[in-house]
């Protein structure tokens, strides 16, 4: 009796739903979201390196090419053979936890306070080497440090780095190693694509448009909820009593 109930409470409720629908008011305000968003948005090659990884991003290169694809990365890269010998001495003396991994991104509190941000590329006997934002190269003097935090929350002995640092065996870092330019990395269908900074002309990022969707899915939930709700009570309260619903 009460599935019959319930299916008869179904059918009663199709009419409400469809007339009073949050899903398609959802889907609604959704559309006028979408149509304030600005269909493509120019990002300065300077600033590309701040783009999150996976944005959709188009390209239009000084040959005339036109791409689009998902963003990888905009950075200045350094040599095999020094990102080789950093890794393999780390690993080998194991201090992976003591160690900051080239390119993580590093917080510095220089002097008393003076921070930094930026991508870590090594050390000499002097300095700590920073890739920042824009691409360009800080090196604040070792000796001043005061602070050196990683991503995670990791906070690194800056004792225990000097001391590292201070071995012969330690592969220092210098200027020479680190690219003249900086390299863009697309991913195009499955290809996985990579443009010089001097080939690009420009980049527009393309905004994601999802709020159509979201606001489908949220309206529809409610109503979906809404129909339980008043389901339950139709069987509850037993509001249609007089229905011959035949046996069971």
């Amino acid at each position: 009796m009460r599935i019959k109930r319930w299916i008869i409470g179904t059918l009663i409720l199709f009419p409400v739903l469809y007339l009073q629908s949050c899903c398609l008011i959802g889907l609604g305000i959704g559309a006028i979201s979408d149509a304030h968003k600005k269909d493509s948005v120019f990002v300065p090659v300077a600033r590309l390196a701040a783009v999150k990884n996976g944005e959709n991003i188009a390209v239009a290169l000084k040959d005339g090419r036109r791409l689009k694809g998902k963003f990888i990365r905009y950075r200045r890269g350094v040599q095999r053979d020094y990102a080789t010998r950093y890794y393999f001495f780390v690993k080998n003396h194991r201090l992976e936890n003591a160690m900051p991994r080239l390119f993580e991104k590093v917080s510095v509190l220089s002097g008393d306070t003076l921070w930094l941000k930026g991508q870590f590329l090594g050390f000499d006997k002097q300095n700590l080497f920073l890739l920042s934002t824009d691409q360009t190269e800080k090196r604040p003097e070792l000796a001043r440090l005061r602070q050196l935090r990683g991503t995670g929350r990791r906070t690194f002995s800056l004792q225990t780095i000097r001391a590292v640092v201070a071995r012969a065996d330690f592969p220092l870092f210098s200027e020479t190693y680190l690219d003249r330019q900086a390299t863009l990395v697309l991913m195009t269908g499955n290809n996985l694509q990579k443009f010089p900074a001097e080939a690009i002309a420009q980049v527009h990022l393309l905004p994601r448009k999802n709020g159509k969707l979201t606001g489908f899915l949220i309206g529809a939930g409610i109503d979906v909820a809404l129909a339980v709700f008043t389901i339950t009570q139709i069987s509850r309260e037993g509001l249609v009593p007089n229905m011959d619903l035949g046996p069971m």
